[in-house]
């Protein structure tokens, strides 16, 4: 069942306000609009009761990420949607920890702003350190290579998960990762939920060339179990969900690393290692 919510929609761009405006309308929700920043701050801050607000990144003056921090300093359970065609997957990603409830890049269509604002609305508010997915669990079949790993996985607390394109995902163990083959190659497990609320899981594998361009980059081997293969594989599935916005089918292969994971994973590395020197 549709819920229909208070909404507030603030950006600069005349057309794309409207549209949504209308759409949403349309939908059955209460949409008021503002044209900036100043305008949309001074209309959150005195209405107690919006459920949500869709924020564009890009505006004069102030942007949405500031935006975004103004907005969860008057009310740290705001729900906020930060839209943009300007943005990159890593500025999406860094939006989202600090507390976005997704981030839709435009153009997007009718029914993946639908989709969005569902799932949004769906799940409660977000904080810094991520949302959780609240299903009980996620069947399915992933495949690693030649291994087929089939079960139930229960999403539990502590793990952290982000939602793009109005799907939700977040890492979770194999059920069965015990053989000496398995334990060596790079790979993670993700459920993912889609803004209907069907969830899967797949796997996302690193190549043997991704490795060893990870090695080179460092000036050192990562074993299997590094946690920054976490962030690489959780950064390549936000990437999939940002392009395809639909749940992926089959194994992800990394094959190459882009230039924003080397640094994360330089910068992941030397804070590791400033850690173990405390």
């Amino acid at each position: 069942m549709t819920r229909t919510a208070r909404i507030l929609i603030i950006d600069d761009d005349a057309d794309s306000r409207e549209i949504m405006r209308v759409v949403l309308t349309h939908a059955g929700h209460t949409v008021e609009t503002a044209a900036d920043g100043t305008q949309g701050l001074a209309k959150f801050a005195t209405d107690e009761n919006w459920d949500l607000v869709l924020l564009d990144q890009m505006m004069p003056g102030m942007s949405g990420l500031d935006m975004l921090r103004h907005l969860r300093a008057h009310d740290p359970d705001a729900k906020v949607i930060i839209v943009t065609d300007y943005a990159t997957i890593d500025i999406a990603v860094g939006a989202l920890r600090g507390g976005a409830e997704d981030f839709l890049r435009k153009p997007f269509s009718v029914n993946v702003l639908h989709g969005a604002v569902q799932a949004a609305l769906a799940h409660p508010p977000r904080r810094a350190t991520g949302a959780k997915i609240t299903s009980a669990g996620a069947s399915g079949t992933a495949r690693s290579g030649t291994e087929e790993i089939t079960g139930t996985v229960q999403t539990g607390p502590g793990r952290d998960s982000f939602l793009v394109n109005g799907y939700h995902f977040q890492r979770i163990e194999f059920p069965t990762m015990r053989d000496e083959k398995m334990t060596m190659q790079v790979c993670r497990a993700f459920a993912v939920q889609s803004p209907s609320g069907e969830t899967r899981y797949c796997a996302v594998d690193v190549a043997l060339l991704a490795r060893e361009m990870l090695r080179v980059a460092l000036g050192q081997d990562c074993a299997p179990a590094d946690p920054v293969w976490d962030r690489i594989c959780e950064n390549a599935l936000a990437n999939y969900l940002w392009e395809k916005a639909s749940i992926c089918t089959e194994t992800l292969r990394v094959y190459d690393l882009t230039v924003e994971q080397l640094q994360m994973a330089r910068a992941l590395v030397q804070t590791q290692c400033a850690e173990d020197a405390v």
